[in-house]
């Protein structure tokens, strides 16, 4: 069974996760979705590594942004951490 694209629509728009599928009708989408890849089965070794290296690397980005929003927001309303 392939990705309904209800399920791509319904992904979060900050999708951390790479689609998985043996179908590739939903590629273009799932980018569009900020997909972090778009594997097709069967899936090398390798690229399922690169790609879930990518996607903990998104991870701690979106960490470090969010990290740096919260002081940044405690330093526009005088609170000091």
């Amino acid at each position: 069974m392939g990705l309904a694209s209800s399920d791509v629509e319904e992904a979060n728009h900050t999708a951390h996760s790479p689609f998985v599928t043996a179908y590739d009708e939903y590629a273009v989408r799932a980018f569009e979705m900020n997909a972090v890849d778009y594997l097709l089965k069967p899936v090398e070794r390798s690229r399922l590594r690169a790609t879930l290296n990518r996607a903990q690397e998104r991870i701690e980005h979106a960490e470090i942004v969010e990290e740096q929003t919260n002081r940044v927001g405690h330093r526009d309303r005088g609170v000091t951490s």
